[in-house]
Protein backbone atom coordinates (compact mmCIF):
# COMPACT_ATOMS: atom_id res chain seq x y z
CA UNK A 1 0.00 0.00 0.00
CA UNK A 2 0.91 3.53 -0.84
CA UNK A 3 1.49 5.96 1.72
CA UNK A 4 -1.88 7.91 0.70
CA UNK A 5 -3.44 4.31 1.13
CA UNK A 6 -2.30 4.11 5.21
CA UNK A 7 -4.46 6.48 6.29
CA UNK A 8 -5.23 7.23 9.63
CA UNK A 9 -8.76 6.83 10.95
CA UNK A 10 -8.92 10.18 11.39
CA UNK A 11 -8.15 11.10 8.39
CA UNK A 12 -10.72 8.13 6.70
CA UNK A 13 -13.70 9.87 8.72
CA UNK A 14 -12.90 13.61 7.32
CA UNK A 15 -12.71 12.06 3.85
CA UNK A 16 -15.78 9.91 4.39
CA UNK A 17 -17.98 13.00 6.22
CA UNK A 18 -16.74 14.89 2.72
CA UNK A 19 -18.26 12.43 0.69
CA UNK A 20 -21.56 11.67 2.55
CA UNK A 21 -22.67 15.26 3.65
CA UNK A 22 -22.81 16.47 0.34
CA UNK A 23 -25.89 14.05 -0.19
CA UNK A 24 -27.70 15.05 2.72
CA UNK A 25 -29.97 17.00 1.33
CA UNK A 26 -32.00 14.11 -0.23
CA UNK A 27 -31.88 12.33 3.18
CA UNK A 28 -33.57 15.35 5.13
CA UNK A 29 -36.29 16.03 1.88
CA UNK A 30 -37.39 12.72 3.23
CA UNK A 31 -36.87 11.51 6.57
CA UNK A 32 -35.76 14.87 8.19
CA UNK A 33 -32.92 14.66 10.81
CA UNK A 34 -33.20 10.61 11.52
CA UNK A 35 -32.85 10.29 7.65
CA UNK A 36 -29.44 12.09 8.06
CA UNK A 37 -28.13 10.10 10.91
CA UNK A 38 -28.79 6.35 9.17
CA UNK A 39 -27.51 7.95 6.09
CA UNK A 40 -24.22 8.59 7.52
CA UNK A 41 -24.33 6.13 9.98
CA UNK A 42 -24.80 3.35 6.90
CA UNK A 43 -22.41 5.27 4.74
CA UNK A 44 -19.59 5.00 6.95
CA UNK A 45 -19.73 1.47 7.19
CA UNK A 46 -19.87 0.73 3.33
CA UNK A 47 -17.13 2.78 2.92
CA UNK A 48 -15.14 1.10 5.47
CA UNK A 49 -16.13 -2.49 3.91
CA UNK A 50 -15.25 -1.21 0.63
CA UNK A 51 -11.73 -0.12 1.87
CA UNK A 52 -11.09 -2.46 3.38
CA UNK A 53 -12.40 -5.75 1.79
CA UNK A 54 -14.00 -5.15 -1.44
CA UNK A 55 -11.67 -3.14 -3.55
CA UNK A 56 -8.88 -5.29 -2.21
CA UNK A 57 -10.86 -8.12 -3.76
CA UNK A 58 -11.37 -6.20 -6.69
CA UNK A 59 -7.57 -6.25 -7.22
CA UNK A 60 -6.46 -9.63 -6.28
CA UNK A 61 -9.66 -11.44 -8.28
CA UNK A 62 -10.93 -9.55 -11.10
CA UNK A 63 -9.28 -9.62 -14.30
CA UNK A 64 -9.06 -6.21 -16.35
CA UNK A 65 -11.15 -7.24 -18.71
CA UNK A 66 -13.88 -8.52 -15.96
CA UNK A 67 -14.17 -4.84 -14.79
CA UNK A 68 -14.60 -3.21 -18.26
CA UNK A 69 -17.71 -5.51 -18.86
CA UNK A 70 -19.05 -4.71 -15.28
CA UNK A 71 -18.36 -1.23 -16.13
CA UNK A 72 -20.67 -1.43 -19.03
CA UNK A 73 -23.23 -3.25 -17.62
CA UNK A 74 -22.87 -0.56 -15.16
CA UNK A 75 -23.19 2.69 -17.53
CA UNK A 76 -26.26 0.65 -19.44
CA UNK A 77 -27.90 0.00 -16.28
CA UNK A 78 -27.53 4.29 -15.53
CA UNK A 79 -28.80 4.81 -19.03
CA UNK A 80 -32.24 2.60 -18.36
CA UNK A 81 -32.53 3.99 -15.14
CA UNK A 82 -32.34 7.62 -16.54
CA UNK A 83 -34.67 7.17 -18.84
CA UNK A 84 -37.42 5.46 -16.21
CA UNK A 85 -36.70 7.78 -13.80
CA UNK A 86 -36.75 10.97 -16.30
CA UNK A 87 -40.25 9.51 -17.65
CA UNK A 88 -41.61 9.37 -14.20
CA UNK A 89 -39.96 12.62 -12.81
CA UNK A 90 -41.59 14.64 -15.89
CA UNK A 91 -45.07 13.26 -15.75
CA UNK A 92 -46.26 15.28 -12.57
CA UNK A 93 -47.41 12.18 -10.54
CA UNK A 94 -44.76 13.08 -8.27
CA UNK A 95 -45.06 16.47 -7.39
CA UNK A 96 -43.82 19.25 -9.50
CA UNK A 97 -40.04 18.09 -9.81
CA UNK A 98 -36.92 20.23 -10.89
CA UNK A 99 -36.85 22.39 -13.13
CA UNK A 100 -33.35 22.71 -13.73
CA UNK A 101 -33.15 20.61 -17.07
CA UNK A 102 -36.06 22.49 -18.34
CA UNK A 103 -33.83 25.65 -18.19
CA UNK A 104 -31.40 23.86 -19.61
CA UNK A 105 -33.63 22.47 -22.98
CA UNK A 106 -35.27 25.75 -23.01
CA UNK A 107 -32.12 27.74 -23.29
CA UNK A 108 -30.05 25.26 -25.69
CA UNK A 109 -33.02 25.11 -28.27
CA UNK A 110 -33.19 28.61 -28.30
CA UNK A 111 -29.31 29.24 -28.98
CA UNK A 112 -29.52 26.54 -32.05
CA UNK A 113 -33.15 28.64 -33.59
CA UNK A 114 -30.63 31.68 -33.01
CA UNK A 115 -33.03 33.45 -29.97
CA UNK A 116 -32.07 34.90 -26.62
CA UNK A 117 -31.87 32.17 -24.18
CA UNK A 118 -32.48 34.39 -21.22
CA UNK A 119 -35.74 36.21 -21.83
CA UNK A 120 -38.25 33.55 -20.77
CA UNK A 121 -39.26 31.19 -17.47
CA UNK A 122 -39.12 27.68 -16.47
CA UNK A 123 -42.58 25.66 -15.97
CA UNK A 124 -42.26 27.01 -12.08
CA UNK A 125 -41.53 30.72 -13.06
CA UNK A 126 -37.97 30.56 -12.62
CA UNK A 127 -35.59 32.28 -14.70
CA UNK A 128 -32.77 30.71 -16.85
CA UNK A 129 -29.69 30.18 -14.53
CA UNK A 130 -27.24 28.11 -16.40
CA UNK A 131 -24.49 30.36 -17.78
CA UNK A 132 -23.71 29.88 -21.57
CA UNK A 133 -21.25 27.44 -21.17
CA UNK A 134 -23.04 24.78 -19.93
CA UNK A 135 -25.97 25.44 -22.33
CA UNK A 136 -23.43 24.93 -24.87
CA UNK A 137 -22.37 22.06 -23.54
CA UNK A 138 -25.93 20.92 -23.22
CA UNK A 139 -26.81 21.33 -26.66
CA UNK A 140 -26.35 17.75 -28.24
CA UNK A 141 -28.61 16.78 -25.45
CA UNK A 142 -31.34 19.31 -25.65
CA UNK A 143 -31.90 19.23 -29.24
CA UNK A 144 -32.37 15.47 -28.69
CA UNK A 145 -34.42 15.07 -26.42
CA UNK A 146 -31.88 13.26 -24.36
CA UNK A 147 -31.27 15.47 -21.46
CA UNK A 148 -31.41 12.58 -19.12
CA UNK A 149 -28.48 11.22 -20.64
CA UNK A 150 -26.54 14.40 -20.02
CA UNK A 151 -25.47 12.99 -16.31
CA UNK A 152 -24.39 9.88 -17.86
CA UNK A 153 -22.22 11.24 -20.65
CA UNK A 154 -20.12 12.70 -18.59
CA UNK A 155 -19.59 10.41 -15.78
CA UNK A 156 -18.71 8.33 -18.90
CA UNK A 157 -16.06 10.80 -20.51
CA UNK A 158 -14.54 10.87 -16.14
CA UNK A 159 -13.70 7.41 -16.18
CA UNK A 160 -12.14 7.05 -19.61
CA UNK A 161 -10.35 10.40 -18.35
CA UNK A 162 -9.19 8.50 -15.11
CA UNK A 163 -8.43 5.08 -16.60
CA UNK A 164 -6.62 6.22 -19.26
CA UNK A 165 -4.45 8.12 -16.22
CA UNK A 166 -4.98 6.02 -13.64
CA UNK A 167 -6.39 2.81 -14.23
CA UNK A 168 -9.57 0.58 -14.41
CA UNK A 169 -9.95 0.74 -10.18
CA UNK A 170 -9.40 3.74 -10.22
CA UNK A 171 -12.06 5.21 -12.74
CA UNK A 172 -14.12 2.24 -12.06
CA UNK A 173 -14.34 3.37 -8.11
CA UNK A 174 -14.39 7.14 -8.72
CA UNK A 175 -17.62 6.58 -10.57
CA UNK A 176 -19.25 4.07 -8.57
CA UNK A 177 -18.63 5.26 -5.06
CA UNK A 178 -20.61 8.72 -6.51
CA UNK A 179 -23.83 6.46 -7.71
CA UNK A 180 -23.40 3.73 -4.66
CA UNK A 181 -22.99 6.02 -2.01
CA UNK A 182 -24.99 9.47 -2.99
CA UNK A 183 -28.74 9.76 -3.32
CA UNK A 184 -28.72 13.50 -4.48
CA UNK A 185 -26.57 11.69 -7.90
CA UNK A 186 -28.87 9.17 -8.42
CA UNK A 187 -31.65 11.73 -8.03
CA UNK A 188 -29.99 13.87 -10.21
CA UNK A 189 -29.73 11.14 -12.57
CA UNK A 190 -33.31 10.70 -12.51
CA UNK A 191 -34.58 14.58 -12.72
CA UNK A 192 -32.16 15.32 -15.25
CA UNK A 193 -30.35 18.08 -13.61
CA UNK A 194 -27.16 18.93 -14.39
CA UNK A 195 -25.38 19.65 -11.14
CA UNK A 196 -23.55 16.19 -11.76
CA UNK A 197 -22.19 16.58 -15.81
CA UNK A 198 -21.49 20.64 -15.05
CA UNK A 199 -19.30 19.12 -11.70
CA UNK A 200 -17.53 16.44 -13.85
CA UNK A 201 -16.84 18.56 -17.03
CA UNK A 202 -14.92 21.23 -14.56
CA UNK A 203 -12.82 18.28 -12.62
CA UNK A 204 -12.53 16.79 -16.28
CA UNK A 205 -10.98 20.27 -17.75
CA UNK A 206 -9.03 20.54 -14.60
CA UNK A 207 -7.26 17.61 -14.33
CA UNK A 208 -6.28 17.39 -18.70
CA UNK A 209 -4.75 21.21 -17.92
CA UNK A 210 -2.82 19.62 -14.94
CA UNK A 211 -1.73 16.44 -16.32
CA UNK A 212 -0.75 18.38 -19.84
CA UNK A 213 1.52 21.19 -17.90
CA UNK A 214 3.11 18.07 -15.53
CA UNK A 215 3.80 16.17 -18.73
CA UNK A 216 6.77 17.86 -20.26
CA UNK A 217 6.78 15.58 -23.95
CA UNK A 218 2.71 16.98 -24.35
CA UNK A 219 2.19 19.12 -27.58
CA UNK A 220 1.35 21.85 -26.64
CA UNK A 221 -2.06 22.26 -28.12
CA UNK A 222 -3.25 19.65 -25.50
CA UNK A 223 -2.43 22.54 -22.93
CA UNK A 224 -4.21 24.86 -24.88
CA UNK A 225 -6.84 22.81 -25.62
CA UNK A 226 -7.44 22.13 -21.94
CA UNK A 227 -7.44 25.28 -20.99
CA UNK A 228 -9.99 26.40 -23.44
CA UNK A 229 -12.33 23.70 -22.38
CA UNK A 230 -11.73 24.96 -18.77
CA UNK A 231 -12.71 28.25 -19.77
CA UNK A 232 -16.32 26.72 -21.56
CA UNK A 233 -16.78 25.06 -18.14
CA UNK A 234 -16.65 27.94 -15.96
CA UNK A 235 -18.78 29.76 -18.10
CA UNK A 236 -21.69 27.42 -16.66
CA UNK A 237 -22.02 28.50 -13.25
CA UNK A 238 -19.84 31.33 -10.89
CA UNK A 239 -19.10 29.00 -8.15
CA UNK A 240 -16.06 27.28 -9.72
CA UNK A 241 -14.17 30.02 -9.80
CA UNK A 242 -12.99 29.95 -6.32
CA UNK A 243 -10.85 26.80 -7.21
CA UNK A 244 -8.74 28.92 -9.61
CA UNK A 245 -6.15 29.65 -6.86
CA UNK A 246 -5.59 25.73 -6.92
CA UNK A 247 -5.32 25.59 -10.31
CA UNK A 248 -2.76 28.57 -10.07
CA UNK A 249 -0.80 27.12 -7.61
CA UNK A 250 -0.71 23.34 -9.32
CA UNK A 251 0.44 24.93 -12.72
CA UNK A 252 3.05 27.13 -11.36
CA UNK A 253 4.20 24.25 -9.52
CA UNK A 254 4.05 21.77 -12.05
CA UNK A 255 5.18 23.93 -14.76
CA UNK A 256 6.02 27.32 -14.24
CA UNK A 257 4.56 30.97 -13.17
CA UNK A 258 4.95 31.78 -17.05
CA UNK A 259 2.54 28.87 -17.63
CA UNK A 260 0.05 29.53 -14.82
CA UNK A 261 -0.61 32.89 -15.78
CA UNK A 262 -0.67 31.77 -19.61
CA UNK A 263 -3.20 28.49 -19.70
CA UNK A 264 -5.30 30.58 -16.84
CA UNK A 265 -5.35 33.60 -19.54
CA UNK A 266 -6.16 31.06 -22.21
CA UNK A 267 -9.02 30.13 -19.96
CA UNK A 268 -10.07 33.08 -19.13
CA UNK A 269 -10.52 34.67 -22.57
CA UNK A 270 -12.47 31.53 -23.29
CA UNK A 271 -14.78 31.90 -20.58
CA UNK A 272 -15.07 35.61 -22.03
CA UNK A 273 -15.71 34.56 -25.23
CA UNK A 274 -18.16 32.30 -24.45
CA UNK A 275 -20.25 34.88 -21.93
CA UNK A 276 -20.00 38.22 -22.97
CA UNK A 277 -21.76 37.99 -26.74
CA UNK A 278 -25.05 36.72 -24.85
CA UNK A 279 -24.40 39.37 -21.89
CA UNK A 280 -24.24 41.89 -24.74
CA UNK A 281 -27.57 40.68 -26.74
CA UNK A 282 -29.32 41.63 -23.96
CA UNK A 283 -27.72 43.07 -20.79
CA UNK A 284 -31.10 43.54 -18.83
CA UNK A 285 -32.52 39.83 -19.43
CA UNK A 286 -28.88 38.18 -18.92
CA UNK A 287 -30.69 35.93 -15.69
CA UNK A 288 -27.70 34.06 -15.21
CA UNK A 289 -25.65 36.60 -12.59
CA UNK A 290 -28.81 37.85 -11.07
CA UNK A 291 -29.89 34.53 -10.24
CA UNK A 292 -26.71 33.49 -9.13
CA UNK A 293 -26.28 36.19 -7.06
CA UNK A 294 -29.44 36.53 -5.34
CA UNK A 295 -28.86 32.98 -3.82
CA UNK A 296 -26.20 34.77 -1.52
CA UNK A 297 -27.52 38.79 -1.69
CA UNK A 298 -30.56 37.59 -0.39
CA UNK A 299 -29.16 36.71 2.88
CA UNK A 300 -27.66 40.08 3.47
CA UNK A 301 -30.26 41.03 6.27
CA UNK A 302 -28.88 38.29 8.12
CA UNK A 303 -24.95 39.13 7.18
CA UNK A 304 -24.30 42.27 5.07
CA UNK A 305 -22.25 42.16 2.63
CA UNK A 306 -22.87 38.57 1.98
CA UNK A 307 -22.65 38.03 -1.53
CA UNK A 308 -18.68 39.86 -1.20
CA UNK A 309 -18.20 37.67 1.69
CA UNK A 310 -19.35 34.13 0.91
CA UNK A 311 -17.36 33.58 -2.57
CA UNK A 312 -14.38 35.37 -1.27
CA UNK A 313 -14.08 32.83 1.76
CA UNK A 314 -13.59 30.12 -0.69
CA UNK A 315 -11.41 31.90 -2.52
CA UNK A 316 -9.31 32.29 0.26
CA UNK A 317 -9.65 28.74 1.43
CA UNK A 318 -8.61 27.14 -2.26
CA UNK A 319 -5.88 30.50 -1.99
CA UNK A 320 -4.91 29.13 1.53
CA UNK A 321 -4.65 25.27 0.83
CA UNK A 322 -2.86 26.11 -2.39
CA UNK A 323 0.27 26.78 -0.61
CA UNK A 324 0.55 23.48 -0.26
CA UNK A 325 3.21 21.59 -2.64
CA UNK A 326 1.31 19.42 -5.30
CA UNK A 327 2.22 16.21 -7.01
CA UNK A 328 0.17 15.61 -10.73
CA UNK A 329 -3.38 15.27 -9.78
CA UNK A 330 -2.78 13.63 -6.58
CA UNK A 331 -5.78 13.43 -3.97
CA UNK A 332 -4.64 16.60 -1.83
CA UNK A 333 -5.28 18.55 -4.82
CA UNK A 334 -8.90 17.44 -5.27
CA UNK A 335 -9.65 17.04 -1.48
CA UNK A 336 -9.25 21.09 -1.83
CA UNK A 337 -11.17 21.62 -4.57
CA UNK A 338 -14.04 19.76 -2.49
CA UNK A 339 -13.37 21.54 0.75
CA UNK A 340 -13.05 24.56 -0.91
CA UNK A 341 -16.99 23.93 -2.48
CA UNK A 342 -17.63 22.66 0.95
CA UNK A 343 -16.91 26.11 2.60
CA UNK A 344 -19.38 28.17 0.30
CA UNK A 345 -21.61 25.64 0.80
CA UNK A 346 -21.77 25.40 4.46
CA UNK A 347 -21.69 29.59 4.76
CA UNK A 348 -24.52 29.55 2.50
CA UNK A 349 -26.92 26.87 4.13
CA UNK A 350 -26.15 28.47 7.65
CA UNK A 351 -26.92 31.93 6.60
CA UNK A 352 -30.17 30.85 4.92
CA UNK A 353 -31.23 29.09 7.78
CA UNK A 354 -30.70 31.53 10.15
CA UNK A 355 -32.69 34.05 7.83
CA UNK A 356 -35.65 31.11 7.86
CA UNK A 357 -36.01 30.94 11.49
CA UNK A 358 -35.28 26.85 10.62
CA UNK A 359 -32.75 24.15 9.49
CA UNK A 360 -32.78 24.44 5.44
CA UNK A 361 -30.03 21.93 4.21
CA UNK A 362 -28.38 23.30 1.21
CA UNK A 363 -30.60 26.25 0.23
CA UNK A 364 -33.69 23.91 -0.12
CA UNK A 365 -31.93 22.72 -3.64
CA UNK A 366 -30.85 18.69 -4.15
CA UNK A 367 -27.86 18.75 -6.36
CA UNK A 368 -25.62 21.68 -4.62
CA UNK A 369 -23.63 19.49 -2.83
CA UNK A 370 -23.04 17.68 -6.35
CA UNK A 371 -20.30 20.51 -6.35
CA UNK A 372 -18.22 18.96 -3.66
CA UNK A 373 -19.27 15.32 -3.84
CA UNK A 374 -17.43 14.97 -7.30
CA UNK A 375 -14.12 16.07 -6.03
CA UNK A 376 -14.39 14.61 -2.95
CA UNK A 377 -15.08 11.25 -5.08
CA UNK A 378 -11.87 11.73 -7.13
CA UNK A 379 -10.11 12.50 -4.37
CA UNK A 380 -11.36 9.62 -2.03
CA UNK A 381 -10.54 6.95 -4.71
CA UNK A 382 -7.18 8.38 -5.39
CA UNK A 383 -6.57 8.40 -1.57
CA UNK A 384 -7.43 4.64 -1.14
CA UNK A 385 -7.83 3.18 -4.54
CA UNK A 386 -5.17 4.60 -6.97
CA UNK A 387 -2.08 3.03 -6.31
CA UNK A 388 0.61 3.49 -9.15
CA UNK A 389 1.68 0.01 -8.66
CA UNK A 390 -1.54 -1.86 -9.20
CA UNK A 391 -1.56 -4.39 -12.23
CA UNK A 392 -4.90 -3.37 -13.09
CA UNK A 393 -3.11 0.55 -13.86
CA UNK A 394 -0.14 -0.70 -16.01
CA UNK A 395 -2.53 -2.93 -17.62
CA UNK A 396 -4.46 -0.27 -18.66
CA UNK A 397 -1.62 1.86 -19.73
CA UNK A 398 0.01 -0.77 -21.46
CA UNK A 399 -3.72 -1.03 -23.52
CA UNK A 400 -4.23 3.08 -23.85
Amino acid sequence: MTESSNQSSTGFFLYSLLVLIPSIDTAYKYFKLPGIIVYIFVGLIALFVAVKWVVPFVRRSIPERVLLILTVLMFVGLIGFSAVGYSLATSGRFGAGSDADDALVMAAVDVVAGVHPYTKLTYLNNPISPMPGAVIIAIPFAVTGTIYLLNIFWLAILFFVLRRNGGTVLAFSSVALMLAISPTVLQNLATGSDYVANTVYIAIAIWLLIASVADKAAPEWHRIASAIFLGIGLSSRSNFFVLMPLVFSALFQLGSLWQAFKYLGIAAISCVAITLPFYLWDPANFSPILVQASKVTSIETVLPFAGVLIPLSGFLTAGLLGLRRYKPNEAAFYWHCAIAQFVILIFTTVLHSIKLGKVDIFVGQSGYGMFTLVFAAIAFSLTYFGEPNDQNIETARSNS
